[in-house]
């Protein structure tokens, strides 16, 4: 029901208005308005008959423009009356719980905290601001930058470069936030930059609902140049054409977080980490995949000489002809539960001498026709991997009859090698020292041999100097037909593989 309020001005009277008449209209007409009465809404004529000292008693529901004339018809008065007040001025909207409009604006001076509709918290440089601005400082929807006068930025036709760096310009100014892309497709048609950044965040919907589709070819997706404490999260990254960029390039950037990402195969990268001072980058529950493009990676490290401390990559579905490369890692770098497809699991390149190397829960790996390429290296990154599919190797080969035959241990394929001689004869095989070689900081590595001689003459095994024999010497004797076991374990300290167990021959 209406608030009925009643024309105070006519209860002490109008001075030199006695029997004169009282007009009701709408504020700022001649509109005649409906008056009352009395507060339960009975309806009066309009206009109303003054007594002998100007009075009258009048109720009304809202503003209204009065005038008041005297007995010749003159008007005396020409005013605006029941302009509302607060607590009187009722409040019908189901927005609200309380009743009248003193009340709503009280409600909402306790909300924000401030005055004017500002935001005033406790503390901090958010006090007076208004709701707006402090929702704006920490968080930039890419579609509150579009132009107005265009269509939907997300929508896969309409470029949204302007309104993506306008947002990302935004947040960097402010100190930090989140760009954040609601559902939708949002075609862009150059590279997305962000530099000098920290806490500037992205995240979309989730890799089903937000989506950057790329309309250019060489270019890199998103650009991220001494940028530190971000996340990019929830974005499915797909590109138009075959290009040879990244979908993430990450260049001379710490404490980075890559979450639900899905990357299509037509950009050459998916996630590209360089830079000397890159630092602590974690791509988890992401699915890149990468086929096409020049060299395609699904993540590759690059070019991190004098940095690189801690990278790791869990719980991802990685595809491409080499999945993961690393080039030039000098600190931590993890592997674990992550799905492989494609040829080459983990390719190691140059610069990787006193690396910690951990690949580990990735059963997909060994189906791999290369598991892991370690035959640029001359020495061995400090690799640690297991429950990869990857304990060991068979190899066969035939024993050379009486000029001998050798085998060089392949450690990337696992620590237990069996090596199998097809063909009868005494003759002699060698155990070269594995590649790549074992480094001085590597502590508890170990091979187990699996030797099986051919049935038709003994063989000879014998071991270069790296190996240290119990019991001395060069060489294990290997009867006809059976399988001889032996295991050493790497000593930093001398370099050299120590012998663990005796050998022992078991018939075959």
């Amino acid at each position: 029901m209406p608030a009925f309020v009643s024309g105070h001005d006519l209860l002490s009277g109008i001075e030199n208005a006695p029997s004169g008449t009282a007009s009701f209209y709408s504020p700022g007409t001649l509109s005649p308005l409906v008056i009352f009465g009395d507060d339960t809404g009975t309806t009066a004529s309009n206009p109303v008959t003054l007594d002998s000292n100007g009075r009258a008693t009048v109720y009304l529901s809202q503003q209204a423009r009065m005038i008041v004339q005297n007995t010749v018809g003159t008007a005396v008065v020409d005013t605006v009356i029941n302009r509302g007040s607060a607590p009187l001025v009722s409040v019908d909207s189901d927005a609200f719980t309380d009743d009248t409009l003193d009340e709503v604006l009280d409600l909402a001076e306790t909300k924000f905290g401030g005055v004017d509709w500002d935001y005033k918290p406790g503390t901090g440089s958010f006090a007076g601001r208004s709701p707006k601005d402090w929702m704006s400082a920490v968080h930039y929807d890419v579609m509150s930058f579009a132009d107005p006068t265009a269509p939907t930025i997300n929508d896969g036709a309409t470029p949204a470069d302007a309104a993506i760096a306008s947002a990302i310009a935004l947040a960097i100014s402010n100190g930090g936030g989140v760009v954040y892309f609601p559902p939708g497709t949002y075609r862009v048609i150059g590279a997305i930059a962000c530099t000098s950044a920290i806490g500037v965040s992205f995240r979309g919907a989730g890799a089903y609902a937000s989506s950057i589709s790329l309309d250019h070819g060489t270019a890199n997706a998103f650009t991220f140049s001494l940028c530190e404490s971000f996340c990019v999260a929830g974005l499915s990254i797909d590109n138009a054409a075959t290009g040879t960029g990244a979908c993430l390039a990450l260049a001379n950037c710490n404490n980075v977080v890559m979450y639900d990402i899905w990357t299509s195969g037509t950009m050459s990268k998916g996630v590209d980490i360089s830079g000397a001072t890159s630092q602590s980058t974690w791509v988890d529950k992401c699915r890149l995949s990468q086929h096409s493009g020049g060299t395609p990676r699904a993540v590759k490290y690059d070019d991190m000489s004098s940095g690189g401390v801690g990278h790791w990559i869990t719980d991802s579905d990685l595809s491409a002809s080499t999945a993961v490369e690393y080039a030039g890692v000098t600190e931590r770098a993890v592997i674990s539960n992550t799905m492989f497809a494609g040829t080459t699991g983990v390719l190691f390149t140059t610069g990787l001498t006193g690396t910690l190397f951990t690949i580990y829960g990735c059963q997909r790996l060994g189906a791999m026709t290369t598991p892991i390429d370690m035959t640029a290296l001359t020495t061995n990154p400090i690799l640690s991997q297991w429950g990869n599919q990857l304990d060991g190797y068979v190899v066969t080969q035939a024993s050379g009859g009486g000029g001998g035959s050798s085998h060089t241990p392949t450690i990337s394929k696992g620590t237990e090698i069996h090596v199998r001689l097809t063909s009868g004869g005494a003759a002699v095989c060698t155990l070269n020292a594995p590649t790549p070689a074992f480094s001085t900081s590597m502590r508890g590595a170990t091979i187990l041999f699996r030797l099986t001689a051919a049935a038709g003459g003994a063989i000879t095994w014998t071991f270069p100097a790296i190996y240290v024999l119990i019991g001395g010497g060069t060489t294990i004797a290997g009867a006809d037909g059976t399988t001889t076991m032996v295991a050493f374990n790497w000593d930093p300290q001398t370099s050299e593989l120590r012998q663990l167990w005796p050998s022992s021959a078991t018939a075959t």
